[in-house]
C-alpha cells in the first residue's frame, strides 16, 4: 500500500509539474503578447504636431553636423523661477567645411540668434516683452567671433529663464534651432544653414514658498558680501528670474543704486516679474523714502509701467495706417513724460529726508532732467557720496546742470588725485581739468602749460585740446624731447602737431627723414600734418615717402597715410596729392586717396571722383558675378568691393557738394553690386516728396541734423549744406522727441528760417 501510495504521490507531482509548465508558458505568451500589442499601438499612435515639425525640420541637417541640446546637470525638475540651464553641442566630422558664430549675448538685452520651440504652446509667458515692445529702439550687437567647427564640440549655453517664465506647472518639451553654421566657402554670401536639435522635456513643479525664501535669502547674503570672489552675477540672476514677491520687493530696493556689475538683471527681473501690480505699488512707495537711491533708469521704469497699466488712457486701436501709428506713439510717449515729470516732482519734494548715497543718487537723477521746477541743492554738496562712474557722469554729460563757483575746490582736488594704475581715476582728473578750465580760464591755462611740460602728462589728449591752436616756442624744446626720450609719445606728437611753432622743423623732419615708414603710424600722421601746416612743401615729399614705405620692413601704415594726416590737416597740397594717387596700382592706397578727398576734401576733389568712378565701372562693367565671390577669402576682390563703396560714399557723402537726385541715379548707373545699387536707392527714397530737417537735440551739446541723406553735426556742417540747395527748395520741419528741449528747437527754427529766406528758400512747420 505504502509503495503504491508511494508511486501515486509521484505520479501527481510529475503531472502537477507538467501543468504548472504549460501554465507558465501560457502567462508567458500573453505578456509577450501583450508586451507586442502596446508597442503596435504606441507605433501607430500618431507623432504630434511638434513632433512632425521637429522631425521634419531636423530631416534637414546636414549629415555630418551634429548639433544637440541638453538640460545641464542631467536635470528634469524644475520649480518655478529656477534657473533652467540648457547646453548646445555643435560639431562637424569635416573639420574644415563649417564654421560657427560663438555670439552669445547681445546689447539689446537678449540674444536672438538661436530659436526655442515649446510644447505645449501656453502655461508660459516672454518676460522681456515690455522691454522690446516699448518703443525704446534698442541697440543690438554683441562680439563673439567665429570658430571652425570640427569633432571636438563647441557649446553654447542659455538659461531658458531668458526666454520664457512658466506661469503654470505641468511638463514641457523643448528643441532648438540654430543659423549659427554656415559653410566655409560659399558662392552665395547669404547661403546659411539652420539647424534644428534634439528635443529634451522637462517637468515644472509648483514653487515651494520655503524654497522662494531661502534662494531670496541666499541671493541677499551673495550680493551684500565684501567678498570680491563672490558670484554676485549668479545671484543676481538667480534673483530676477525667482518670480516671487519678496524677490520683487528686493529688485525695487536694489534697482536705484548704482550697481553696474548687476543693474541690468535688476532691471530685468522687474520687467519680467509676474506681480506687476505690486511692483508698481512698491516702487510708488519707496520713491519717497529716505534710504531709497532713484537713479533715472529707476523713475523712467516707473513711468513705463504706469504707462502700460493704463493703457486705456491713452490708447487708441493701432491701424496699420502711418499718420494712426504714429499717433499711437505719440500719445504714449505724452502719457509717459507727463508719468514721468509727476514722479520727479514728489522725488523733488522727498530729496531733503533722503540720507548718504539715496540722496545723492537721487540729486544726480534730477540734475540730468535738468529739473527747475523745485530748488535743489548744489551737486558740489552730494558729489563726495557718488561713485567715481557717477562723479564722472555728472563732469561729462550734466555740466551744464551742476557748474558753478562751489564745484572748483572739488574740481581742483580731483585734479591733484593721483591717476596710476587707475584708468577710470584717469579720466575723472582729465575731465576736472577740462572742467576747471570752463570756470577759471586763467587757472586751468596754467595748469595745462605745466602738464604739457612733463614727460608723463597725468592727463590725455582732451584736455590738451581746450586751448586754442596756438603755438608756445618756449616749449619747442619741451616738446620734442619728450618725444624723443619720454614714454607717450601719442600725446608729444599730438603736442607738437598742434602748438610747435616753425623752429623746431628742422628737428621733427629730420626725426621723419631717419624713421619715416618704420615710426608708429600715429606719431607719423602728427609730426607729418605738423610739417604741412610749417613747411607743405617739404611735407609732401615726406608723405610721398610714408606712401612708398610698403615693404615687410615697415610699419605698414601706407594704406592709411592721407586719411590720417587729412583729418588733421586738410590742405591744397594734400588735395593734389590724393588726386594723383588714384590711380596707385595699390587698391588699399587708392581707397585711402578717395576717402579723404570724399571727407576732408574740397569741391575741386569731385570731378576726380567721377572720373575715377568711371573708370573702375569700365573696368567691372559686367563682371557684377565675380565681385560676388566669398570676398573674405579673396583679398582682390575685397579691395575691389571696398573701392566701389569708397567712391560711392566719397560721392554721396561730402560736405563740399550737393549730391541730388540726378548725381544720385549717376551714381547707381556705376555701381556694379547690388549692395552698392541698393544702398543709392536707399538714398534716392529721401529725395521722394518734401525735403525735411530732422533735428535731434542733446542735452550738453548741439546734437545733429538730418537733411535728405546727409547728417550733420553742427550748426555750420547744416547751414552749408542747406546752402547747396538751390533757389525756391521747401523744407518741412521735424524735430525730433516732442516734448523735449523744445526751446532750443524753436530756436533753431527761428535761425534756419531766416538763414533759408536770405537765400530764397523757405522753412516750414
Amino acid at each position: 500500500m505504502k509503495r503504491k501510495s508511494l508511486t501515486g504521490t509521484i505520479l501527481f507531482n510529475l503531472g502537477m509539474a507538467a501543468l504548472l509548465s504549460l501554465s507558465s508558458l501560457a502567462i508567458d505568451r500573453i505578456v509577450i503578447t501583450t508586451q507586442a500589442q502596446r508597442e503596435t499601438a504606441a507605433q501607430a499612435k500618431p507623432e504630434s504636431d511638434f513632433e512632425l515639425k521637429r522631425r521634419d525640420e531636423s530631416s534637414k541637417n546636414p549629415a555630418n553636423i551634429s548639433f544637440t541640446i541638453r538640460l545641464a546637470g542631467g536635470r528634469g525638475v524644475f520649480s518655478q523661477g529656477e534657473v533652467i540651464r540648457i547646453e548646445t553641442s555643435f560639431s562637424s566630422s569635416l573639420p574644415k567645411k563649417y564654421e560657427m558664430s560663438l555670439q552669445a549675448w547681445d546689447r539689446s538685452g537678449r540674444l536672438r540668434l538661436d530659436e526655442f520651440h515649446i510644447d505645449p504652446e501656453e502655461g508660459f509667458s516672454d518676460p522681456m516683452y515690455d522691454h522690446f515692445n516699448s518703443g525704446l529702439g534698442l541697440m543690438g550687437g554683441g562680439g563673439g567671433g567665429v570658430n571652425a567647427l570640427d569633432e571636438k564640440p563647441q557649446l553654447i549655453t542659455y538659461d531658458l529663464n531668458e526666454w520664457f517664465r512658466f506661469d503654470s506647472p505641468g511638463k514641457y518639451r523643448l528643441y532648438v534651432t540654430s543659423p549659427r553654421v554656415r559653410l566655409v566657402k560659399r558662392d552665395d554670401q547669404s547661403a546659411g544653414l539652420i539647424l534644428t536639435s534634439n528635443a529634451v522635456e522637462f517637468e515644472i513643479a509648483p514653487a515651494d514658498r520655503d524654497w522662494q525664501e531661502k534662494e531670496l535669502q541666499r541671493a541677499i547674503q551673495t550680493l551684500d558680501a565684501k567678498d570680491r570672489n563672490a558670484d554676485r552675477r549668479a545671484s543676481s540672476r538667480a534673483l530676477r528670474f525667482l518670480g516671487s514677491m519678496g524677490a520683487a520687493a528686493e529688485l525695487v530696493r536694489r534697482y536705484g543704486d548704482s550697481d553696474d556689475e548687476c543693474a541690468f538683471d535688476y532691471y530685468a527681473g522687474l520687467i519680467g516679474s509676474p506681480h506687476r501690480d505690486f511692483v508698481i505699488e512698491r516702487m510708488e512707495s519707496r520713491l519717497i523714502l529716505p534710504d531709497q537711491p532713484v537713479s533715472n533708469g529707476w523713475l523712467d521704469l516707473l513711468a513705463r509701467f504706469v504707462t502700460v497699466a493704463h493703457r486705456s488712457e491713452w490708447e487708441q486701436a493701432i491701424s496699420s495706417d502711418e499718420r494712426q501709428s504714429q499717433d499711437y506713439w505719440r500719445r504714449r510717449m505724452v502719457f509717459y513724460e507727463q508719468a514721468r515729470a509727476r514722479y520727479a516732482e514728489r522725488l523733488a519734494r522727498a530729496v531733503p529726508q533722503k540720507t548718504g548715497r539715496a540722496r545723492a543718487l537721487s540729486l544726480k537723477t534730477l540734475f540730468g532732467l535738468n529739473w527747475s521746477k523745485w530748488a535743489l541743492p548744489e551737486a558740489a554738496s552730494i558729489f563726495n557720496d557718488l561713485s567715481m562712474s557717477d562723479q564722472r557722469e555728472l563732469l561729462a554729460t550734466k555740466w551744464k546742470q551742476i557748474a558753478g563757483p562751489a564745484m572748483l575746490p572739488i574740481l581742483r582736488r580731483l585734479y591733484e588725485r593721483s591717476s596710476e594704475g587707475n584708468y577710470e581715476f584717469g579720466e575723472l582728473n582729465d575731465l576736472a581739468l577740462r572742467r576747471l578750465y570752463e570756470l577759471a580760464p586763467e587757472e586751468g591755462r596754467r595748469l595745462i602749460i605745466a602738464e604739457m611740460r612733463r614727460p608723463d602728462p597725468r592727463v590725455g589728449l582732451q584736455s590738451f585740446s581746450v586751448l586754442p591752436d596756438e603755438t608756445f616756442p618756449e616749449l619747442d624744446s619741451v616738446f620734442v624731447d619728450n618725444f624723443e626720450k619720454a614714454g607717450k609719445s601719442e600725446i608729444h606728437s599730438a603736442l607738437i602737431e598742434r602748438h610747435g611753432s616753425p623752429n623746431i622743423f628742422p628737428r621733427v623732419s629730420a626725426l621723419l627723414d631717419e624713421r619715416v615708414g618704420v615710426m608708429a603710424c600715429y606719431e607719423q600722421s602728427r609730426l607729418l600734418a605738423y610739417c604741412l601746416r610749417v613747411e607743405p612743401s617739404a611735407a609732401i615729399e615726406l608723405i610721398r615717402r610714408a606712401l612708398s614705405a610698403r615693404g615687410k620692413d615697415n610699419s605698414r601704415c601706407y594704406p592709411d597715410v592721407f586719411r590720417s594726416v587729412g583729418k588733421l590737416r586738410a590742405s591744397p597740397e594734400l588735395e593734389k596729392l590724393a588726386i594723383e594717387y588714384l590711380d596707385d596700382p595699390d587698391p588699399d592706397v587708392v581707397i585711402d586717396a578717395v576717402t579723404m578727398l570724399g571727407q576732408y576734401g574740397s569741391a575741386d576733389a569731385e570731378e576726380p571722383l567721377w572720373r575715377r568712378f568711371e573708370k573702375w565701372h569700365r573696368e567691372w562693367n559686367g563682371r557684377e558675378r565675380e565681385l560676388k565671390s566669398d570676398f573674405r577669402h579673396d583679398d582682390p576682390i575685397r579691395f575691389q568691393t571696398a573701392l566701389e563703396q569708397a567712391l560711392r560714399l566719397a560721392l554721396s557723402n561730402s560736405t563740399e557738394w550737393l549730391a541730388d537726385l540726378r548725381k544720385l541715379e549717376r551714381l547707381k548707373r556705376l555701381c556694379e553690386t547690388q549692395d552698392g545699387r541698393q544702398q543709392v536707392d536707399y538714398l534716392i527714397q529721401g529725395w521722394g516728396g518734401e525735403i525735411s530737417i530732422r533735428f535731434f537735440p542733446a542735452e550738453n551739446e548741439w546734437g545733429s541734423a538730418d537733411v535728405v541723406h546727409y547728417n550733420l553735426g553742427s550748426l555750420s556742417a547744416l547751414k552749408k549744406k542747406l546752402a547747396q540747395f538751390p533757389k525756391g527748395a521747401v523744407f518741412k520741419w521735424r524735430p525730433f522727441n516732442e516734448g523735449r528741449l523744445d526751446e532750443e528747437k524753436e530756436k533753431l527754427f527761428r535761425e534756419l528760417e531766416s538763414f533759408l529766406g536770405e537765400r530764397g528758400a523757405k522753412l516750414i512747420k
